[in-house]
């Protein structure tokens, strides 16, 4: 059986995150009519960042999400083609290595980040987690000493 750092932890080009509160959501489970579309998708994806800021009151990263044009003959809203986002929406709190804004006795950093996935056995599919690989940290992360918390 895999430990919870293990399952919870993300490999990007800084290093290695790890996600300490995760939230999940069925991507279209408030969706009563109609099907999504790009106009639908956007606003979504826009929510989703705004919870997320709400919720953990740090800085809000969103992944962007792979986006599924369907072909055929139906339609969204105006005509627009139907377009799917992966069925699972997430926003996790992740802690991570002190960025190098970093001074002094600075020990973590951390950073709310929003993620679309199908869903897996992992708590962050790896498909997310590669997207999540080029997250520009450093530039968003927030540093955190020990009198911060």
């Amino acid at each position: 059986m895999e430990k919870a750092h293990e399952i919870c932890s993300v490999e990007i080009r800084r290093g290695t995150i790890r996600l300490k509160v995760v939230e999940m959501r069925m991507t279209y489970g408030g969706l009563i009519e109609g099907v999504p579309t790009a106009t639908f998708n956007d606003r979504a994806i826009k929510r989703a960042a705004e919870r997320a800021s709400e919720r953990f009151m740090r800085p809000v990263y969103v992944v962007p999400p792979e986006r599924e044009v369907q072909e055929g003959p139906t339609t969204g809203f105006r005509g627009e083609p139907v377009e799917l986002l992966p069925a699972m929406e997430c926003m996790g709190f992740f802690d991570g290595p002190p960025t190098p804004r970093a001074e002094d006795d600075w020990w973590t950093s951390s950073l709310a980040v929003v993620w679309f996935q199908d869903a897996g056995e992992r708590v962050v599919h790896p498909d997310a987690a590669a997207r999540m690989y080029e997250l520009p940290w450093d530039e968003l992360a927030q540093d955190f000493t020990w009198d911060d918390w």
